[in-house]
């Protein structure tokens, strides 16, 4: 009699754990499922949020366009208006929206999981979450560049919001990753007084970027002459690389660029195989 009662014990024993372990097993896997559908919620709401980020741009859109046009926008505007004037500008051109750049060429094999576009737009998305008051934010685009498969832009909403990327990738980047310098904004000057800007080797003018920054109270990273060299004319065109979206959009708005006191027209930069003549 003892000795069943022994027995019974241990197969009571036994069917006790086997239960418990099929409780834990259970409540793990409720937990995983219960953490998925709270990353599946998390997931909508950001994309809820998203769209209401984007009703409201497309309601401010209904104000006047001087003070919400994006430079994309104000570069759109300014080639149309120029193919409804000549046939010869029917040529559309859309500059690349505000984004930076993070170089993976230099990262090592072995780190080579940390500069998937996944991992990035997660890091990003997680930092930029915490440091505002947009809980839900979201990265509005992550792409290769297409000449340069080791590079990803990510793409931001305006100038301001790539700068807080651009601390964050900084920050958190992998070993052997960059951050490319900021992105320059193009548009071309037609008309405008050669010798003003440069000498006759095409050299910059000592002072010249200062000047046409005073004047035109913008930033310049640098200038390029488009006209032909051989034989070139008093009057030509050159490309102003900017530093800033709004300065390029608002100097295609107003159609002019001041040079020496004199008034260039600018239009949308689009990039050509040779000098024009």
């Amino acid at each position: 009699m003892k000795a069943m009662k022994v027995e019974f014990q241990l197969e009571f024993a036994k069917l006790s754990d086997r239960i418990a372990e099929e409780v834990a097993r259970a409540t793990a896997q409720m937990a995983q499922e219960l953490l998925q559908v709270r990353d599946q919620l998390t997931q909508v709401c950001g994309e809820l949020e998203q769209t209401r980020l984007q009703l409201d741009m497309l309601n401010r859109t209904e104000t006047p366009l001087s003070s919400v046009q994006s430079y994309a926008d104000a570069a759109r505007m300014k080639s149309t208006s120029l193919s409804s004037q000549s046939s010869s500008a029917a040529r559309s051109a859309t500059p690349e929206p505000v984004f930076c750049t993070v170089d993976t060429s230099r990262v090592p094999e072995d780190h080579l999981g940390d500069v998937t576009p996944i991992i990035i737009r997660k890091t990003v998305e997680q930092e930029m979450q915490q440091s505002s008051d947009q809980p839900y934010w979201r990265c509005v685009a992550m792409t290769r560049d297409r000449r340069n498969a080791n590079r990803l832009r990510i793409i931001g909403r305006n100038e301001e919001e790539i700068q807080k990327i651009k601390t964050i990738l900084k920050t958190r980047k992998a070993p052997g990753a960059r951050v490319l310098r900021d992105q320059l904004y193009p548009i071309k000057v037609d008309s405008m007084n050669r010798m003003a800007v440069f000498d006759q080797d095409f050299n910059i003018l000592p002072g010249a970027i200062e000047t046409l920054n005073q004047k035109n109270e913008v930033q310049i990273a640098k200038v390029a002459w488009l006209s032909r060299k051989v034989n070139p004319k008093s009057y030509g065109s050159m490309v102003v690389y900017l530093t800033k979206s709004t300065d390029a959009k608002r100097l295609l708005q107003e159609h002019y660029f001041l040079i020496a006191g004199e008034s260039a027209y600018t239009s949308v930069f689009e990039q050509t195989t040779g000098p024009e003549q």
